[in-house]
């Protein structure tokens, strides 16, 4: 990653109306369906080839989740669907590959909404994963963001 990418994520998601708790306290369901309602998501959980994707038809954005996703996972792929809405600079945008930066920093953005900085300051990560029943991938997925990006 260049320079100034954790710097140009957390300015992209504030410029495009991002919460203010992002990073800041652990986010929800309801959270997500709080952000999609206002601006105007469409969310639907269908049989898909992927886990998620993001996309926008006749201007409106949707949300289309896998529907066989549940729990941390659904959680996950739905805040970095979301953060493909947040980030979003291109009228059409089609993400695959785990590879590529703007996956990587939905990829942030949602670790980050599930696992905010003062939760991966003050807990160990098993406790983390006791308490909110997420993956050991998830939870080392947001130590590595935080120690590329310190945040």
């Amino acid at each position: 990653m260049k320079t100034g990418t954790k710097a140009k994520v957390r300015r992209s998601l504030v410029e495009n109306g991002a919460p203010p708790e992002w990073n800041v306290r652990v986010m929800t369901v309801d959270d997500f369906y709080s952000y999609c309602d206002r601006d105007g998501i469409v969310v639907s959980e269908k049989p898909l080839g992927q886990f998620g994707l993001y996309m926008l038809r006749d201007g409106r954005p949707e949300i289309h989740l896998h529907e066989l996703l549940s729990g941390a996972d659904w959680l996950f792929v739905g805040f970095h669907e979301l953060a493909h809405h947040w980030l979003s600079t291109m009228r059409i945008q089609f993400f695959q590959g785990r590879d590529m930066e703007p996956e990587y920093e939905a990829d942030a953005v949602a670790a980050c909404a599930m696992i905010p900085r003062p939760l991966l300051a003050c807990c160990q990560p098993s406790e983390i994963a006791e308490l909110y029943g997420y993956s050991p991938n998830l939870i080392n997925l947001r130590r590595e963001i935080f120690d590329r990006w310190q945040i």
